[in-house]
């Protein structure tokens, strides 16, 4: 029997997929979902995936490859990834160089057109010792002007040192398209910084939306603040530099503040000498100075010791404030349950704080019940994320008590998302979250959905107020369904890899935590531990795929053992 070949419009032969094939934009907008044009919003692990997978679909077809190449080159995570495209490029003493002209249609021109976001880290970085100053000049004299990125939308500067060179790469990306720069590190007390790169990319960026100076370094704060007036497009503005020098003024940060008649989004780590003002205008309000109407997002920092507000934070940004960070100057080992009484007292002037941070690397917290006086005060906070490490030996049971009244708030927006324990804190015996505690959480913790914790080494093996984890589970089973509304956990392990769990413990803990969390989504690492590929490959990988069994299971009514 012949084959009968169905007749499509147009060609008699042609599928009506062809169509599909040969939209451009329909395939990049597709593409999209599995990288995003800004692809730095996604996990480390999910931005490797879509890069992953966008390869093997320009592989798969011809129609395929432009689409795919396209989002692949929206955002470079280093220059490098570009300049090996340059022509005659070569390597000379572990840098990259070239020489002679770059043509219109050469590979080059063709991909840079196409990037949207780019990360330069400067000195100190791999990139560095990789992209000599050479190439900078070279480019920028084979340019005249003509901006090597014409599509760019937003750029990052690391600068690790104070070294001049450094600041070679911020001609190449001040072109018109720009909406968003960010410039990091120390290397920004550099004074070429304020007196040379601000005033300039005031002067070609006057169109700039989005713009975060961020540094540890001693920036000089007053020419810093200067050239942001000259902004006048400007909607988000991020100044974090708690060590800045100079003149700066009450009137002048104000005025700063004033003078920009589209800002929406402020974050202020900015200080003054002993974290006092005594002007005036710091106690107006937002409503005397006409500031009512100026912002959606407020992130505050304050710095000062003995468990006050830092003097520096205005009534009239301390109003509007949506975030709060208390970046703790040292330990609070001896601290009374009362030591925040002063600074919570001061933020009964705002009712809007829907985020705080607890910081202080290395710091530790001895009591976390200090805690609490804050949370009372702040009625609409749903996420709470406390990065230092707070004692959990001493006394046996810390958190029972801060977990109970941090979910008990009376007529207060229920907490949403917990940070306990960042990995950039060392865990050591001292301190982590136990088993036990995440039962209290399983327990006390209502309308909780993202638990991030950092769990005490060996913190299944060891006997929890006098029970091992099989008693644990025993307990659990007969204690009836979890109310818990927990979403995602994230964990970072401080265990010794080198003593995985037994088949039999790894499986009572999955089980556990199916009975403690039954709506749970995901268990994930933490990103940027530098160890995460091993406790989460020989340990935390198993029992997660072991509990969705045991999820499944109890969902569908199936009854299973240990595989």
């Amino acid at each position: 029997m012949a084959t009968v070949v169905p007749k499509f419009a147009g060609n008699s032969n042609e599928h009506p997929g062809c169509a599909f094939l040969c939209s451009y934009e329909l395939l990049t907008d597709i593409f999209q979902y599995v990288l995003p044009p800004d692809p730095t919003t996604l996990r480390a692990d999910a931005r490797r995936l879509g890069q992953k997978t966008l390869l093997n679909l320009a592989l798969t077809c011809k129609a395929f490859v432009e689409p795919a190449l396209n989002i692949l080159w929206f955002h470079l995570e280093s220059p490098l990834q570009i300049f090996h495209l340059l022509p005659n490029a070569r390597m000379v003493n572990g840098a990259h160089v070239f020489h002679g002209s770059i043509p219109p249609g050469s590979p080059f021109r063709t991909y840079a057109a196409r990037v949207r976001s780019i990360d330069f880290a400067c000195s100190g970085s791999t990139m560095n010792l990789k992209a000599s100053s050479h190439l900078y000049l070279s480019l920028l004299q084979e340019l005249e002007g003509q901006s090597i990125f014409p599509s760019l939308k937003s750029a990052t500067l690391t600068y690790q040192t104070n070294t001049t060179d450094d600041f070679l790469p911020l001609p190449l990306i001040l072109c018109p398209s720009v909406e968003a720069i960010s410039l990091h590190g120390p290397g920004l007390r550099n004074s070429l910084f304020t007196h040379y790169c601000l005033p300039m990319i005031a002067q070609k960026l006057p169109s700039l939306r989005r713009f975060t100076m961020d540094s540890t370094g001693e920036v000089t704060g007053d020419a810093a603040l200067l050239p942001v007036r000259m902004l006048p497009k400007l909607e988000m503005l991020n100044i974090v530099l708690p060590r800045a020098t100079g003149t700066i003024t009450p009137n002048m940060l104000y005025e700063t503040i004033a003078v920009l008649p589209a800002l929406k989004s402020l974050t202020l780590d900015l200080h003054f000498p002993n974290d006092e003002v005594t002007d005036a205008l710091f106690q107006k309000t937002s409503a005397e100075l006409n500031l009512s109407h100026k912002f959606q997002s407020v992130h505050l920092v304050t710095r000062r010791r003995g468990g006050h507000l830092c003097g520096c934070l205005p009534r009239f940004l301390l109003e509007k404030a949506t975030q709060l960070t208390i970046a703790l100057p040292t330990s609070l080992r001896t601290a009374s349950q009362d030591y925040f009484a002063p600074l919570a007292k001061a933020l009964e002037v705002t009712t809007a704080i829907h985020t705080l941070n607890v910081t202080g690397a290395g710091l530790v917290i001895q009591h976390s019940d200090v805690l609490l006086p804050i949370l009372k005060t702040l009625p609409l906070l749903h996420t709470l994320n406390i990065d230092v490490n707070i004692a959990t030996l001493f006394p046996p049971t810390p958190l029972s008590t801060f977990i109970t009244g941090a979910f008990n708030r009376p007529e207060a927006t229920s907490l949403k998302t917990l940070s306990l324990y960042s990995p950039r804190c060392a865990l050591d015996i001292y301190s982590g979250i136990t088993l036990d505690t995440l039962i209290a959480i399983a327990k006390e913790a209502t309308g909780l959905e993202h638990l991030s914790v950092g769990l005490k080494p060996l913190f299944a093996q060891q006997r929890m107020n006098g029970k091992s984890l099989a008693s644990w589970l025993a307990l659990l089973q007969t204690a009836g369904t979890s109310r818990s509304t927990l979403r995602t956990l994230t964990i970072f392990d401080g265990s010794d890899v080198r003593g995985p769990l037994t088949v039999q413990e790894a499986d009572d803990l999955a089980q556990a935590l199916d009975l403690m969390f039954p709506l749970l989504r995901e268990i994930r690492p933490y990103e940027g531990t530098g160890v995460v590929d091993e406790y989460w490959r020989d340990r935390w990988s198993r029992i997660e795929r072991l509990r969705r069994m045991y999820q499944a299971a109890r969902l569908h009514g199936w009854s299973v053992g240990v595989p």
